[in-house]
C-alpha cells in the first residue's frame, strides 16, 4: 500500500483531501501534516511514497519544504505535488519546478484527475526505486569485485616477487653453471697439455722410431680431444662447438705435429654451419685425426703432393655426412671394417659405433671414407 502525505495549513483541506483520496479506487495510507516541520519530520520518519504539498502556509511555506526536502540526501526520491489555487500564474510554476515539484493541482481537486495524476507518479517513483536498487547492487558488485581484485592484485604482486627470486636464483644458479662448466673445460684442456708434454718427454727419451711414432699418435688424439675443450672453455655456449674453427685448429696440430705444410698436402675443409656438442665433437675429432694422420703417413710417398678433402654436412633427413677423401695412391687392400688391422682404422670404426653411424672405405683414384650417423 502506497504512503502518502498531505500537507496544508488548513484542517478542512486536509480532511477534504481525504476523504477524496478514500473515494479513490487504490487504497492508500494517508499521513498528514498542518506544517512544514512536521511534513519534514513525518517524511524523514516514514518516508511517504507521494506528498500532496500546499504551496501558501506561514512560517515555511511549500517552496521552503519541497527545497528541504531534496537537499536532504539521505532521503530517496520522493514525488511530489503541488496544491495551488486555479490562478496560479505561470512564475509560480517555474519557481516551484525549480525548487524540486513534479507536478501541480489545482483545487478543489478533481477525484479523476489526482488518481490519473498519482498514478503517473508512482509509476515514475517505481521507475526511479527499481533503477536506485539497480544502482545500489551495482555499486555492491563493484565494491565486491574491486576487493577481489584487489586481493587478486596483491597475489600477483606477492608472486611476482615470488617469480623474481626464483628467477634470480635461477639466473645466479645458471651463472654458476656456466663458471662451473668454463673451469671444468678449462681444466679438462691443461690436463690433457699436461699428458701430452709428458708424452713428448717420454718420446724424446726414446730412441727406437717404432716406438716414438705411436707415442706421437697418442700425442694428436689427446690434442684433438683437447682442442674440443678449449673450443668449448672460448665459446659462449658450452653446450656446442663451431665445428668448421675446431677442424681449421685440428689440421694446424696436425700439420705441425708431421712436419707438413699446405704446400704439400693441401686440405680442403667444406663445413659449413655445423654445430656439435661434445658426445659428437670429440669422437668426429678423433675420426679425422686418425684419418689425416694415416693420409700424411701412407697417401703420399716419397714427398708427393697432394690434395685432401674433408666434407662434412647434414642432409635434408637431419643426418651427419662426413666425407675425407684424398688424391694419394689409395689403400693397399679392399678394407673390411669388422677385421682390419690398422690400429688407426680400427679406433675410426670404434668411434663410428659410438656415433651409432655407419662406414664406409672405397679406394680409386685415392682413398675415401665416408661416415653417416643421425644428428
Amino acid at each position: 500500500m502506497s504512503i502518502i502525505l498531505i500537507v496544508d495549513d488548513l484542517k478542512d483541506n486536509l480532511i477534504s483531501l481525504e476523504v477524496t483520496l478514500k473515494q479513490l479506487p487504490d487504497k492508500f495510507e494517508i499521513l498528514k501534516a498542518m506544517n512544514g516541520a512536521d511534513a519534514l519530520k513525518i517524511t524523514g520518519d516514514r518516508l511517504p511514497d507521494v506528498i500532496l504539498l500546499d504551496i501558501n502556509m506561514p512560517e515555511m511555506d511549500g517552496y521552503q519544504v519541497c527545497s528541504a526536502i531534496r537537499k536532504n540526501i539521505n532521503l530517496p526520491y520522493i514525488p511530489i505535488i503541488f496544491l495551488t489555487a486555479h490562478d496560479v500564474d505561470i512564475d509560480s510554476k517555474i519557481k516551484g519546478y525549480d525548487t524540486g515539484a513534479d507536478d501541480f493541482i489545482a483545487k478543489p481537486v478533481n477525484n479523476n484527475e489526482l488518481f490519473a495524476r498519482l498514478r503517473s507518479v508512482l509509476r515514475i517513483k517505481k521507475l526511479h526505486d527499481d533503477l536506485q536498487r539497480e544502482r545500489d547492487l551495482l555499486e555492491v558488485t563493484v565494491d565486491e569485485r574491486t576487493r577481489e581484485l584487489q586481493i587478486m592484485n596483491e597475489e600477483l604482486k606477492n608472486m611476482n616477487a615470488a617469480l623474481t627470486a626464483v628467477q634470480d636464483d635461477m639466473t645466479n644458479l645458471l651463472v654458476q653453471k656456466e663458471t662451473l662448466l668454463a673451469e671444468i673445460h678449462h681444466r679438462v684442456k691443461n690436463n690433457m697439455q699436461v699428458i701430452v708434454s709428458l708424452l713428448q718427454l717420454q718420446s724424446r727419451s726414446i730412441s727406437d722410431e717404432n716406438v716414438r711414432i705411436p707415442l706421437k699418435e697418442c700425442e694428436n688424439r689427446i690434442r684433438s680431444m683437447a682442442l674440443v675443450h678449449e673450443k668449448l672453455y672460448k665459446s659462449l655456449d658450452f653446450s656446442k662447438i663451431n665445428f668448421d674453427e675446431y677442424v681449421t685448429g685440428l689440421i694446424d696440430i696436425l700439420y705441425t705435429s708431421y712436419g707438413k705444410s699446405s704446400s704439400e698436402i693441401i686440405i680442403i675443409s667444406k663445413i659449413k654451419n655445423i654445430e656439435l656438442n661434445v658426445e659428437k665433437a670429440v669422437p668426429c675429432g678423433l675420426i679425422i685425426t686418425e684419418l689425416v694422420t694415416n693420409i700424411f703417413k701412407h697417401a703420399f710417398p716419397d714427398s708427393r703432393k697432394g690434395e685432401v678433402m674433408i666434407d662434412f654436412h647434414r642432409d635434408p633427413e637431419e643426418k651427419y655426412s662426413l666425407n675425407i677423401k684424398d688424391n694419394g695412391v689409395g689403400f693397399s687392400d679392399v678394407i673390411d671394417a669388422a677385421n682390419t688391422s690398422s690400429l688407426g682404422l680400427n679406433l675410426v670404426c670404434a668411434l663410428t659405433k659410438q656415433l651409432n653411424g655407419t662406414i664406409q672405405f672405397n679406394s680409386g683414384e685415392g682413398a675415401a671414407v665416408g661416415i653417416v650417423f643421425n644428428s
